[in-house]
């Protein structure tokens, strides 16, 4: 067979013929001219790389692949069997992005239309596919193909589905009932479906739970309610006011302030600066504090008790709580010294936890058997 020439003239915009490869003539193609077969690459001028395959086309100008569902295919030469191609194709006024096995049965992976919604669908992920529709408005909205109960739509940020991750997902209502999700949340969670926090918002009220339990409700209306401890280490400030339904703590105490407090009765609290104090349970009416900030306010009511002899004063030992700061405290009550009603002197002296009972007149409290009352209430600092 004679060998022939063919060229593209860039000038003319012609194919051009040779028998020679020197002399070019127009010449139009027909099929005397054209055989099936593959053109020798040393047969074809240079035109900037477009003759060897192995080396990359440098495209100027528009390139335009027309068709009723024109697409441009990509083939991994390296890849193994089905794994190899992909390609772009458009139809219906879509734009879809596809893998294709080698018998060129098409998957598709992501479409997006001209009205510039974009869908991904991803069968891997929760073993349902999932689409992000993006809609305009500057919303991304997630949805889900599947009419599943159990179906869900959700973005996942993670190292791997292995690892703590934090998750956007939606899912119906039916599917709530699962430990650890709930409808419309933000999950941040470990593999473990209870083992994280979950936020969600339904019937007007955001919540967010722990471990699967309710710890923070946040209403449409502002109410806010929480279940647990609050640690601050800054200021809490509250422009209304602060309604506490079990109690207001402070500086690390157990018990609420303004609480009352009663301390047992044990005969070894009650002694005498002479002789002894004996004040049995039957006379021990109560003694009792309560502490606000740093201000401790004591109360005791004692009565037929008895001392053993004339004595100047009588004590009442106090709980360590109760220690007073550093200045002494003075207060006065009322009881029954030295077999008569009389005004009863209370003070306490500067990083004391004792009570000092005396006579107003200094004079010495009598002895008489089951006939010593005393009863009165001191407020002081406390450190």
């Amino acid at each position: 067979m004679p060998t022939r020439w063919m060229r593209w003239n860039e000038t003319t915009h012609i194919f051009e013929y040779s028998t020679d490869g020197v002399a070019f003539g127009q010449l139009p193609l027909d099929a005397s001219i054209l055989t099936q077969g593959i053109i020798d690459p040393a047969r074809l001028p240079d035109v900037g790389g477009g003759v060897d395959p192995t080396v990359p086309i440098d495209w100027t100008g528009q390139q335009t692949y027309s068709g009723v569902a024109p697409s441009l295919r990509f083939q991994e030469t390296d890849q193994a069997a089905n794994l190899k191609l992909w390609d772009m194709q458009v139809d219906a006024q879509i734009l879809r992005f596809r893998s294709l096995n080698d018998a060129f049965v098409a998957t598709e992976l992501m479409t997006l239309t001209r009205g510039g919604i974009l869908t991904v669908k991803a069968t891997g992920i929760g073993s349902h596919d999932f689409q992000a529709n993006y809609a305009g408005g500057n919303t991304l909205s997630m949805s889900n193909t599947s009419a599943a109960a159990s179906a869900y739509a959700g973005i996942i940020f993670a190292n791997n589905l292995g690892a703590n991750r934090s998750q956007v997902l939606h899912m119906s209502s039916t599917y709530g009932a699962v430990a650890g999700y709930y409808p419309d949340m933000l999950n941040m969670v470990s593999l473990a479906a209870a083992a994280g926090i979950n936020i969600n918002a339904k019937g007007g009220t955001l919540t967010i739970r722990t471990n699967d339990i309710a710890r923070i409700g946040i209403t449409n209306a502002g109410a806010i309610s929480i279940v647990g401890d609050i640690s601050l280490t800054g200021v809490l400030v509250a422009t209304g006011y602060v309604n506490a339904a079990t109690g207001y703590y402070e500086f690390g105490r157990t018990v609420p302030q303004g609480v009352w407090i009663n301390v047992p009765y044990s005969a070894g609290l009650f002694t005498a600066s002479t002789g002894t104090w004996t004040v049995e349970a039957g006379d021990f009416g109560y003694l009792r504090y309560m502490i606000v900030g740093k201000t401790c306010t004591v109360s005791f009511n004692i009565a037929t008790s008895t001392n053993s002899a004339s004595t100047t004063y009588l004590y009442i030992a106090l709980p360590a709580a109760c220690t007073c700061g550093a200045y002494t405290a003075q207060a006065s009550g009322r009881g029954v010294l030295s077999n008569a009603w009389q005004g009863v002197s209370i003070s306490i002296a500067a990083g004391a936890a004792t009570l000092v009972l005396g006579t107003l007149n200094a004079t010495n409290i009598g002895s008489f058997a089951n006939s010593t009352y005393a009863a009165g209430t001191i407020t002081y600092e406390i450190p």
